[in-house]
């Protein structure tokens, strides 16, 4: 594997944690959020005026990107095992 697609797998992996810190600010002093469809407006408005749930929904995404460009270019074998140096 290239060190520039090593450089895409890290950035991965840093951008799934960094969403992961996003959303558990953007959490921490919000109401608890319905299980319902009664709920889901509130929930997209919430996501919506809160910058931290919002990007952490973009890290995530930008994260899957990288990871679709690892995965076309690299062996799951190799590539998988580096995922868990986002825990």
């Amino acid at each position: 594997m290239s060190i520039r697609l090593w450089m895409v797998l890290v950035g991965s992996v840093f951008l799934s944690s960094l969403a992961q810190l996003f959303l558990k600010l953007g959490l921490r002093g919000s109401e608890k959020l319905a299980l319902s469809l009664d709920g889901i407006p509130a929930l997209l408005t919430s996501v919506i005026t809160n910058g931290y749930l919002l990007a952490g929904i973009l890290s995530f995404g930008a994260s899957g990107v990288l990871w679709l460009l690892v995965l076309s270019r690299a062996d799951l074998s190799l590539a998988y095992p580096m995922v868990s140096l986002g825990y």
